[in-house]
């Protein structure tokens, strides 16, 4: 199997609910506008339009899968804010918002050691729906590294969690930033993309490594049962800087090019 059937088979795309950093998002899509496909670097990035969203733009086709993943449960009755909820156990990541006793987040980690991207540009990042469905969400990158972050961690310990509710921190030690605006997601299909655009990298990667939390949002039209995420299939969509190598290549080729206009 190759790169291009891997990521087709491995990560099924349907509807897309889509927030963006960097642009607003037009209610509805322009009547001639035709599904985007993009496919670069050897993997396939497929973006489709869901009815409530606007026009979907992969950041640059350099698409790296999550490593670390965790979800956490608040409960202010019990001791469930001190357990390590088991992801591989239920087979998904879990995020809600609640009053009071079962809010959860979710931590998603990113290592891009060797990836060599270029941290000023844009990226997206995605997660997968495991389960139709919905819940508004707020999906939020730490402004801090986080080396020790680990599938065991609790609603106590999870960094810049506000264990008093369903956001996180915005001000102390640890804190987090949020990435565009909340998105009411139907939860219409599993395989369903979820994404965000960062304007940049940069202000997110520490030690190679960004990590994003998401939460869930209060709505009382959009918020029944939790959001589950699919394990795993979450990813980071960015730029990469070109190897010398890369470059070499594409020079040759131009000169190529050159010579047999000239001929």
């Amino acid at each position: 199997m190759d790169l291009d059937d891997f990521f087709l088979k491995r990560l099924p795309r349907h509807r897309h609910y889509y927030s963006d950093s960097l642009k607003k998002i037009p209610e509805e899509p322009d009547a001639d506008f035709k599904e985007p496909t993009m496919k670069t670097l050897g993997k396939i990035h497929l973006a489709l339009l869901g009815s409530a969203a606007g026009l979907i733009t992969p950041a640059n086709g350099t698409i790296t899968l999550v490593d670390t993943e965790a979800y956490v449960r608040g409960n202010t009755t019990t001791t469930e804010a001190d357990v390590d909820q088991s992801e591989t156990g239920s087979g998904y990541l879990f995020i809600k918002h609640h009053g009071s006793n079962a809010m959860r987040h979710a931590y998603l980690q990113f290592d891009l050691s060797g990836d060599n991207a270029d941290l000023s540009q844009p990226a997206t990042f995605s997660m997968f729906l495991q389960s139709p469905r919905f819940q508004e969400i707020q999906v939020w990158a730490l402004d801090q590294s986080y080396n020790d972050f680990s599938p065991t961690i609790t609603w106590n310990t999870a960094q810049a969690n506000d264990t008093s509710n369903n956001d996180m921190l915005t001000v102390g030690a640890f804190t987090a930033t949020k990435i565009g605006a909340s998105i009411a997601v139907p939860g219409t299909n599993i395989g369903d993309e979820v994404a965000v655009n960062l304007a940049s990298l940069a202000p997110f990667v520490f030690d190679n490594k960004i990590t994003f939390a998401v939460t869930g949002v209060e709505n009382a039209s959009n918020d029944a049962g939790g959001l589950r995420v699919s394990l795993g299939a979450s990813q980071l969509d960015f730029v990469a800087i070109p190897e010398p190598s890369s470059l070499a290549l594409l020079g040759l080729a131009g000169c190529g090019f050159l010579l047999r206009r000239k001929k």
